[in-house]
Protein backbone atom coordinates (compact mmCIF):
# COMPACT_ATOMS: atom_id res chain seq x y z
CA UNK A 1 0.00 0.00 0.00
CA UNK A 2 1.27 3.30 -1.05
CA UNK A 3 0.70 6.02 1.27
CA UNK A 4 0.98 9.84 0.35
CA UNK A 5 2.56 12.74 2.09
CA UNK A 6 -1.26 14.42 2.72
CA UNK A 7 -1.83 10.79 4.47
CA UNK A 8 0.98 10.90 6.47
CA UNK A 9 0.61 14.34 7.76
CA UNK A 10 -3.37 13.84 8.20
CA UNK A 11 -2.14 10.93 10.80
CA UNK A 12 0.40 12.80 12.65
CA UNK A 13 -2.13 16.20 12.84
CA UNK A 14 -5.05 13.41 13.83
CA UNK A 15 -2.68 12.19 17.01
CA UNK A 16 -1.66 16.52 17.58
CA UNK A 17 -5.67 16.95 17.41
CA UNK A 18 -6.51 13.98 20.08
CA UNK A 19 -3.97 15.08 21.92
CA UNK A 20 -4.59 19.11 22.57
CA UNK A 21 -8.53 18.00 22.67
CA UNK A 22 -7.56 15.78 26.06
CA UNK A 23 -5.37 18.49 27.10
CA UNK A 24 -8.85 20.27 27.54
CA UNK A 25 -11.01 17.72 28.46
CA UNK A 26 -9.58 14.74 29.27
CA UNK A 27 -13.10 13.40 29.56
CA UNK A 28 -13.67 13.20 25.95
CA UNK A 29 -13.46 9.94 23.84
CA UNK A 30 -12.16 9.54 20.84
CA UNK A 31 -15.20 9.41 18.87
CA UNK A 32 -16.71 12.43 20.41
CA UNK A 33 -13.60 14.18 19.55
CA UNK A 34 -13.76 13.38 15.89
CA UNK A 35 -17.25 14.06 15.83
CA UNK A 36 -16.72 17.34 15.50
CA UNK A 37 -16.26 18.84 11.80
CA UNK A 38 -12.30 19.87 11.82
CA UNK A 39 -12.06 16.29 13.94
CA UNK A 40 -13.41 14.61 11.15
CA UNK A 41 -11.49 16.44 8.27
CA UNK A 42 -8.58 14.80 10.30
CA UNK A 43 -9.54 11.56 10.58
CA UNK A 44 -10.86 11.50 6.87
CA UNK A 45 -6.95 12.83 5.73
CA UNK A 46 -5.40 9.68 8.00
CA UNK A 47 -7.93 6.87 6.64
CA UNK A 48 -5.03 4.82 5.07
CA UNK A 49 -2.68 4.99 7.93
CA UNK A 50 -3.33 2.42 10.59
CA UNK A 51 -4.15 3.38 14.46
CA UNK A 52 -1.25 0.53 15.46
CA UNK A 53 1.86 2.80 15.32
CA UNK A 54 4.47 2.29 17.79
CA UNK A 55 3.66 5.22 20.60
CA UNK A 56 5.02 3.42 23.76
CA UNK A 57 6.44 0.60 25.37
CA UNK A 58 4.43 -0.78 28.66
CA UNK A 59 5.90 -1.68 31.78
CA UNK A 60 6.04 -5.35 30.54
CA UNK A 61 8.27 -4.41 28.06
CA UNK A 62 5.44 -4.65 25.31
CA UNK A 63 5.10 -2.63 22.43
CA UNK A 64 1.99 -0.51 23.28
CA UNK A 65 -0.48 1.16 19.75
CA UNK A 66 -3.36 3.39 20.01
CA UNK A 67 -6.33 1.52 18.88
CA UNK A 68 -9.47 2.71 17.55
CA UNK A 69 -11.18 3.40 20.63
CA UNK A 70 -7.94 5.59 21.63
CA UNK A 71 -6.67 3.39 24.08
CA UNK A 72 -3.33 1.94 24.22
CA UNK A 73 -2.74 -2.09 23.49
CA UNK A 74 0.31 -4.01 23.13
CA UNK A 75 -1.86 -7.15 21.90
CA UNK A 76 -0.35 -9.61 25.01
CA UNK A 77 -2.68 -12.02 26.99
CA UNK A 78 -4.72 -9.86 29.34
CA UNK A 79 -3.22 -10.79 32.96
CA UNK A 80 -4.98 -11.57 36.42
CA UNK A 81 -7.84 -13.01 34.87
CA UNK A 82 -9.99 -13.30 31.60
CA UNK A 83 -13.54 -11.24 31.83
CA UNK A 84 -16.53 -12.56 29.75
CA UNK A 85 -16.28 -9.52 27.25
CA UNK A 86 -13.03 -10.13 25.27
CA UNK A 87 -11.04 -13.06 23.98
CA UNK A 88 -7.96 -12.49 26.35
CA UNK A 89 -6.09 -10.90 24.67
CA UNK A 90 -4.82 -6.55 24.93
CA UNK A 91 -6.19 -5.73 22.04
CA UNK A 92 -5.30 -5.39 19.17
CA UNK A 93 -7.81 -2.62 18.04
CA UNK A 94 -10.51 -1.90 21.22
CA UNK A 95 -11.86 -3.94 24.17
CA UNK A 96 -9.98 -4.27 27.51
CA UNK A 97 -6.50 -4.10 27.47
CA UNK A 98 -3.95 -5.24 30.18
CA UNK A 99 -3.01 -3.39 33.35
CA UNK A 100 0.32 -2.19 31.88
CA UNK A 101 -1.92 -0.36 28.77
CA UNK A 102 -4.40 0.77 31.11
CA UNK A 103 -1.25 2.54 33.10
CA UNK A 104 -0.55 4.23 30.19
CA UNK A 105 -4.04 5.50 29.40
CA UNK A 106 -4.22 7.22 32.81
CA UNK A 107 -0.70 8.28 32.53
CA UNK A 108 -0.96 9.45 28.78
CA UNK A 109 -3.88 11.84 29.65
CA UNK A 110 -3.11 12.69 33.17
CA UNK A 111 -6.24 11.30 35.00
CA UNK A 112 -7.18 12.08 38.51
CA UNK A 113 -6.64 8.97 40.35
CA UNK A 114 -9.35 6.22 40.68
CA UNK A 115 -10.15 6.89 36.87
CA UNK A 116 -9.95 4.05 34.46
CA UNK A 117 -10.52 4.39 30.37
CA UNK A 118 -13.46 1.87 29.75
CA UNK A 119 -13.28 0.22 26.62
CA UNK A 120 -15.11 2.69 24.20
CA UNK A 121 -12.31 5.32 25.60
CA UNK A 122 -14.38 7.30 27.77
CA UNK A 123 -12.50 8.02 31.28
CA UNK A 124 -14.71 6.43 34.01
CA UNK A 125 -14.97 6.93 38.21
CA UNK A 126 -16.61 4.68 40.39
CA UNK A 127 -19.31 6.93 42.49
CA UNK A 128 -18.91 7.72 45.98
CA UNK A 129 -22.34 5.98 46.76
CA UNK A 130 -20.73 1.94 46.87
CA UNK A 131 -16.80 3.14 45.90
CA UNK A 132 -17.12 0.05 43.51
CA UNK A 133 -19.64 0.89 40.03
CA UNK A 134 -18.14 2.96 37.48
CA UNK A 135 -19.76 5.68 35.22
CA UNK A 136 -18.54 7.69 32.46
CA UNK A 137 -21.10 10.56 32.49
CA UNK A 138 -21.29 10.37 28.63
CA UNK A 139 -25.11 10.69 27.57
CA UNK A 140 -25.33 7.55 25.48
CA UNK A 141 -28.18 5.39 27.14
CA UNK A 142 -31.67 5.69 25.61
CA UNK A 143 -33.54 8.49 27.71
CA UNK A 144 -36.39 6.29 29.65
CA UNK A 145 -38.71 7.02 32.89
CA UNK A 146 -36.18 5.95 34.90
CA UNK A 147 -33.18 6.93 33.17
CA UNK A 148 -32.20 10.30 31.77
CA UNK A 149 -30.07 8.87 29.22
CA UNK A 150 -26.62 9.15 30.94
CA UNK A 151 -24.17 6.95 32.16
CA UNK A 152 -24.09 8.12 36.00
CA UNK A 153 -24.74 6.72 39.55
CA UNK A 154 -27.74 9.62 39.75
CA UNK A 155 -30.10 8.83 37.37
CA UNK A 156 -29.13 6.72 34.89
CA UNK A 157 -27.56 2.94 34.88
CA UNK A 158 -24.15 1.48 33.19
CA UNK A 159 -23.89 1.59 29.95
CA UNK A 160 -22.08 -1.10 28.52
CA UNK A 161 -18.34 -0.04 28.28
CA UNK A 162 -18.72 0.35 32.12
CA UNK A 163 -20.57 -2.69 33.05
CA UNK A 164 -17.64 -4.15 31.57
CA UNK A 165 -14.97 -1.79 33.22
CA UNK A 166 -16.49 -3.25 36.81
CA UNK A 167 -16.22 -6.83 35.60
CA UNK A 168 -12.16 -6.27 34.99
CA UNK A 169 -11.84 -4.39 38.07
CA UNK A 170 -9.70 -6.95 39.80
CA UNK A 171 -6.86 -6.69 36.66
CA UNK A 172 -6.97 -2.50 37.57
CA UNK A 173 -7.42 -2.42 41.10
CA UNK A 174 -3.69 -1.81 42.07
CA UNK A 175 -3.87 1.13 39.10
CA UNK A 176 -6.83 2.84 41.07
CA UNK A 177 -4.70 3.40 44.36
CA UNK A 178 -1.52 4.46 42.81
CA UNK A 179 -2.64 7.12 40.41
Amino acid sequence: MHITEEQLLGGALSRLYIKHQWERNPNLSVREIFSSDDGWQLFKQSAAITPNRVDNVNRYGRVATIGSSGKYYCGGYLDYMHCRCCNGGCGPNNGCNCSACMELDIEKRRLPKGTLVNRDGAPASRTQKDGKTFYCGRRILQRTIDCNGYCGPHDGPQCDACQALNEQMPRYMALLTSY
